[in-house]
């Protein structure tokens, strides 16, 4: 060895060489580990994960919020066709504010036509889901949604309401009109118009007359031991039968009334 390599000097400058190269080497490390400065879409690729619409949803679904936010990062956007869907089942407070961090999301995509305005009454008072709403979207429009929604709601409750006052009536007269027939009559039109291949019960008559035919094929003890009282059963089955008694979901205009509540605020 020559003197130089044993001086003073050049030993500490192997030793700093020794640890500038253990600092890079760790840099290196930390960049490869971390991802420093990397592109998103060279992580993604690097776990497999194709750079894809698809890929994206399929991410959102599974709240896995480091994927989603490599997809943010990478500039991939929600579309208007998966906004009900995202705020029904994918958001969360999380993934909502990294979306929005990244521009992922924007107002343009809120629902504004009338068949998708359910979404901002359906939320069942999720709070959250509320608020990221209103950060988005353009409040007004909501509101008119949700009015909108609950007008018709009211109307589809007037209808039953109504339905069901007229119903007792409709069966009154359905009652009356079939128990007027006589029984021989009912035979000779099972006789004429009755195929069991072809079981047609659009009217209470006809559903008499088909279970009339069903009971005379199988030989029924029933109808064979007391035919009056077995028509006159199937006469009261038929009028109860088509106009069944309706049920308006109460539920429904609360939940809207939640939401405007929300939204007026």
């Amino acid at each position: 060895m020559d003197v130089q390599s044993k001086s003073p000097v050049f030993t500490r400058w192997l030793n700093i060489s020794a640890l500038l190269a253990t600092i890079l080497s760790t840099v290196i490390a930390l960049y490869l580990v971390l991802g420093i400065n990397k592109d998103p879409r060279e992580e993604l690729a690097l776990k497999g994960i194709p750079w894809s619409y698809s890929s994206f949803i399929n991410a959102l679904s599974e709240h896995d919020e480091v994927i989603v936010a490599l997809f943010s990062e990478a500039g991939m956007k929600l579309r208007r066709s998966d906004f009900n869907r995202f705020i029904y089942h994918y958001l969360t407070p999380s993934i909502g504010a990294t979306l929005l961090e990244h521009d992922s999301v924007s107002g343009e995509i809120c629902p504004t036509d009338y068949e998708n305005l359910f979404i901002y009454t359906e939320l069942r008072g999720e709070l959250f889901k509320y608020e990221y709403i209103k950060r988005l979207c353009d409040t007004s429009v909501v509101k008119n949604g949700v009015l909108e929604t609950l007008n018709y709601e009211n109307e589809q409750k007037s209808q039953v309401e109504k339905y069901n006052t007229l119903r007792e009536g409709k069966i009154q007269s359905c009652l009356s009109e079939l128990k007027s027939v006589p029984i021989n009559e009912f035979y000779k039109e099972v006789i004429e118009t009755y195929t069991p291949t072809q079981i047609v019960e659009n009217t209470p008559r006809q559903y008499v007359i088909s279970e009339i035919g069903i009971s005379l094929l199988t030989s029924s003890k029933e109808i064979n031991r007391n035919p009056s009282k077995f028509i006159l059963d199937k006469i009261n089955v038929a009028c109860e039968s088509h106009y069944p008694k309706k049920k308006y979901d109460q539920d429904r205009i609360v939940h809207i009334n939640d939401a405007l509540s929300m939204f007026s605020i």
